[in-house]
């Protein structure tokens, strides 16, 4: 196997030394003139760019040297499941193409076609993950267990991972640059030169557009998504971005991938949201802290530092309250008055008080101030009723309570006259006095006899 670990090419490399071709690969496509397997240097590929499509020599390089600043288990990810640049290719001091390995054997093979093998060799593209089980087993292809499934799954996560903590953006995930092993369910990544470090351009893939990124730059944002989308495809084997959220609602219940890659892909969810693929590592490893959601980080207020800490503001103390028992008095602290310790006080400070006679100098007393006693009332003789008259009606006066010695006096309240029927804003009114009907009865009589006398009389004359 070819790997970035055990090349033997210095990390600039003349074109003359590559240019004679083994076989051709590629005719090229997109960035590449031709990609061919370099003459004398068996799986080992030169791939030739279109002149003004190389990219940048410092870019270049940097990702050339990255897998020597990585750890063992990583480097030996790169080693195994990428198509890592090992190379720069000059010509007359300018970039004209990288050198990089060769997939394993493995990734490619003969398809059969009803029992019989077809002589052509294919690429196994992850693509044939998402294919129907009758489709699979027609050309002779290995159907994949859910076990299996998951274990590509996992593999594309961690490469997607180890890209992103590098700050490497691929940005081209799709079925064609990621190949499948049937025999050991294993990953491989091409196309590994057109990586870039924060962002890269627009890469068209049918079928996998960022919606939050029809166009312009991609960054790691894009690559969440389209990881995503990949490892949500060969889990499922649905390739419908519309049936695929039902798809993995029948996952395992309680399987924490599903979660983690609903948000992944949700294309109303803003990007700047998506999960980083380091938590869909842990889902599918089955580490449910890891792959839970960080909650998301309060707003910080105009004018304040992001990483300044609030601090509470404590109440000021109250007086504490004194229980007498019956051996000896103990002083009982109110449930809701603070306490001076604790984390979660952090600006309380004590109230000073007036030092007792006898204290030490420097202290002062927590004990409440001493209550003046109250001098006993004297009595007071009451005052007379005052009545007050209003037209038609006759209301009663409330005394007026004594005043006690040693409290505030009280306002002496008096009642307004106002017009008869008209009620009063502020005290209620009296009821009216009983009304004498046997007087008023007795009176109306009397005026009768004396009217009637004094028509008789009338009449008696007129006569």
């Amino acid at each position: 196997m070819t790997a970035w670990s055990d090349q033997p090419f210095p990390r600039i490399v003349d074109y003359p030394a590559v240019r004679r071709r083994e076989r051709e690969i590629s005719p090229g496509a997109g960035e590449s003139q031709v990609i061919y397997e370099i003459q004398g240097c068996s799986g080992w590929l030169a791939k030739i760019y279109k002149p003004g499509m190389a990219p940048d020599d410092d870019d270049l390089d940097r990702l050339i040297s990255l897998p020597g600043r990585l750890s063992q288990d990583e480097r030996d990810l790169v080693d195994a499941s990428t198509s890592w640049p090992v190379a720069r290719i000059v010509d007359a001091g300018r970039t004209v193409g990288v050198v990089l390995p060769l997939a394993p054997s493995g990734y490619s093979g003969h398809l059969s076609r009803n029992g019989k093998k077809i002589a052509t060799t294919e690429i196994f593209a992850v693509d044939m993950l998402c294919q129907s089980e009758q489709w699979q087993t027609s050309r002779g292809l290995r159907v994949p267990s859910s076990a299996g499934r998951r274990a590509i799954g996992l593999l594309i996560a961690r490469i997607g991972a180890l890209f992103e903590d590098a700050g490497i953006v691929y940005g081209d995930w799709s079925y064609r640059n990621a190949l499948w092993n049937p025999s050991s369910d294993g990953i491989y990544i091409i196309d590994m030169d057109s990586c870039r470090f924060g962002s890269r351009p627009w890469v068209e893939s049918t079928g996998w557009e960022d919606p939050q990124v029809p166009s312009g730059p991609m960054d790691n944002t894009t690559d969440r998504y389209r990881v995503g989308l990949l490892v949500a495809r060969v889990l499922t084997g649905e390739r419908s971005l519309v049936e695929l959220p039902m798809a993995l609602s029948r996952l395992e219940p309680g399987d924490p991938a599903a979660a983690v890659l609903v948000a992944m892909t949700n294309s109303q969810r803003p990007k700047q949201t998506r999960p980083a693929i380091r938590k869909l590592v842990a889902a599918l490893t089955g580490d449910r802290a890891d792959s839970a959601e960080a909650p998301s980080k309060p707003a910080v207020k105009s004018g304040t530092r992001p990483d300044a800490k609030s601090r509470p503001t404590a109440s000021p103390p109250t007086a504490p309250t004194t229980a007498t028992s019956a051996t000896s008095p103990t002083t009982a602290t109110s449930a809701t008055a603070p306490t001076t310790s604790g984390p979660h006080v952090t600006n309380w400070r004590p109230v000073n008080r007036p030092r007792e006679r006898g204290s030490p100098p420097g202290t002062s007393s927590n004990r409440p101030p001493p209550v003046t006693p109250v001098p006993p009332i004297t009595p007071v003789p009451p005052v007379p009723p005052t009545t007050v008259t209003s037209p038609g009606r006759t209301s009663r006066a409330t005394p007026t309570p004594p005043n006690v010695p040693g409290q505030p006096a009280r306002p002496t309240i008096r009642p307004t006259a106002r017009p008869t029927g008209q009620a009063s804003s502020r005290l209620p009114q009296p009821p009216p006095p009983p009304i004498n009907l046997g007087g008023a009865v007795a009176a109306a009589f009397g005026l009768l006899l004396i009217v009637g006398f004094a028509v008789a009389l009338i009449a008696t004359l007129l006569m």
